[in-house]
């Protein structure tokens, strides 16, 4: 689809469009999370390990989720001129992801919400290096005890992120350039 035809289709139904790009990992992002946080009730260990994999895979999603936004709002404000993002893959990285993110435009607690990621990736990654030391029962004890709290702050932020990006789209699509470009559809 052309940039200009894909701005028009956007802007007759934003937050449908902006879902749908994204909807292919909503069903399962839905399961992961649910897993997640049952698992991360438990005090076995292989349970709070995969609630911390878990967590992480959907936090990943999260950001993607962000990222569209994001675009989005830049090619609102930067229209006339255009700007094309390349599409992440199902199986992108957490760092690529986490990357593009970091360096996107500003939006409400968003270095909050990198912190929070980054310190969820760091728990994740230091559990995978210490599972085959015999202190591990120790160190997940220690630090999983508040993993929903963890995902409960980064769920939060992201709430109020997405309802930030969502308000500035809304505006930006108000803009004198892009109520034309709606118009001249009319």
């Amino acid at each position: 689809m052309e940039y200009i035809e894909k701005l028009k289709k956007y802007l007759t139904n934003i937050e449908g469009h902006l879902i749908h790009e994204h909807s292919e990992d909503n069903n399962s992002e839905n399961v992961l999370f649910a897993t997640a946080m049952q698992l991360s009730y438990s005090n076995e260990i292989g349970n709070k390990i995969a609630s911390v994999i878990l967590f992480h895979q959907t936090t990943i999603a999260l950001m993607k989720k962000l990222i569209i936004r994001c675009n989005f709002l830049t090619q609102l404000l930067i229209f006339p001129n255009q700007l094309n993002f390349k599409k992440m893959k199902d199986d992108e990285s957490y760092s690529a992801v986490f990357r593009t993110l970091e360096n996107h435009i500003s939006f409400l607690k968003k270095g909050k919400l990198i912190s929070k990621i980054r310190d969820l990736n760091s728990l994740r990654t230091e559990i995978a290096h210490k599972m085959h030391n015999t202190d591990v029962d120790v160190y997940l004890n220690e630090n999983t005890n508040n993993l929903q709290k963890r995902f409960d702050e980064i769920w939060s932020i992201y709430i109020e992120s997405t309802r930030d990006l969502n308000k500035k789209i809304n505006e930006a699509a108000k803009r004198d350039e892009v109520l034309k470009l709606i118009k001249n559809d009319e």
